[in-house]
């Protein structure tokens, strides 16, 4: 049984130190757990994942305020809190440093420090967002667990998805899984999804795309693309500004070009395979455009040819995490686009 125990990880697990027990202790007040079941429900709502009830031990191997998130085993996070301080994020528009312990701030990585309790309004007033511990610990776990949701996608939440859509709608289900295409090929489509951001909470639209082009192509690649297509309303609304307009950096044609020649077959996948130099000289005018873009205010998005977007935005989550890549394609016609730079070598 032991050993078993052992094997059986949990999905995710949060391991705390000891300072940090009264947060999730509701005899002392601390409201750790119910933060972590708001989390919960929050994926669920905004990705269409239901994640399995997150386990929360104390470790003597931890320093006494910090703690470790982990994802079937594996740490992906942690971070060390101040108790009875506050923290105070600058969103980037706070100009002066306010007295306090520095630190980054570990959900976006953003300039922090820790405060006084009586240093809040003073904070505020420099334009800082102050939060108490509980809510950086919420934020972190929410954000960790949406950069990592293709892996909470396992076969057990693929088959309580599955089990869920059949009870609405049995023949959609039957009708594509196994006859049309495998159940491991289909959570691969949706693990893709969430690994670049896509909600897959609208299971029968997805459902019904698959059912339409699997039978043409089996091929991941395809399959995600032609999903996405289907998700354009949905994918613009998560990559529009407040202006309603989705402002993005486009990719030069003759670059494109030679991006599309580059793509080549590595293992399993389809890849861009550049050589150093060019991989590095593309990747600095990439970081460039967004910098420029981030400056005025918006989301990191890169708009391309639909013939190389997948390729694309693998090439550019390994260096730089959090962008959007979607392909002209995925953006409806009523919905304007305003390019405000053009990547080129």
């Amino acid at each position: 049984e032991e050993v078993a125990e052992v094997i059986q990880s949990d999905t995710v697990e949060v391991e705390i130190g000891y300072g940090l027990i009264p947060l999730a202790d509701p005899s002392q007040g601390g409201d750790l757990l119910d933060r972590i079941t708001m989390v919960r429900k929050q994926l669920a709502f905004e990705l269409g994942i239901v994640v399995s009830p997150i386990r929360v031990r104390d470790s003597v191997l931890l320093k006494p305020n910090e703690y470790v998130i982990k994802i079937r085993g594996a740490e992906v996070a942690r971070y060390e809190l101040v108790p009875n301080r506050l923290l105070a994020i600058n969103p980037g528009t706070a100009k002066e440093k306010i007295p306090g312990i520095p630190t980054k701030e570990p959900a976006f990585g953003l300039e922090a420090f820790w405060i006084e309790e009586t240093r809040k309004e003073e904070a505020m007033n420099l334009g800082y967002t102050v939060v108490d511990p509980p809510t950086v610990f919420a934020t972190h776990l929410s954000e960790v667990l949406k950069r990592h949701a293709h892996e909470l996608l396992g076969s057990r939440e693929f088959d309580l998805l599955l089990e869920g859509l059949k009870s609405k709608f049995p023949k959609l289900v039957d009708d594509l899984i196994p006859t049309v295409l495998k159940q491991s090929e289909v959570r691969r489509v949706l693990q893709r999804l969430l690994k670049e951001g896509i909600s897959i909470r609208n299971l029968p639209l997805i459902f019904e795309t698959l059912l339409e082009y699997g039978e043409k192509s089996r091929d991941i690649d395809y399959l995600v693309e032609q999903v996405r297509k289907a998700l354009k309303r949905q994918i613009a609304s998560q990559v529009k500004a407040d202006d309603d307009k989705i402002h993005a950096v486009s990719m030069d044609p003759d670059l494109e070009k030679r991006l599309a020649d580059s793509v080549k077959q590595v293992g399993e996948e389809r890849e861009i395979v550049l050589n150093a130099e060019f991989s590095k000289d593309l990747m600095e005018s990439i970081s460039k455009e967004l910098e420029n873009l981030m400056k005025k205010g918006f989301s990191p998005i890169v708009v391309c040819s639909s013939g190389i977007r997948p390729y694309l935005s693998r090439f550019i989550a390994r260096f730089l995490p959090n962008v959007q890549v979607v392909s002209y394609d995925e953006i409806p016609e009523d919905v304007i686009l305003q390019i405000e730079g053009v990547v080129r070598l």
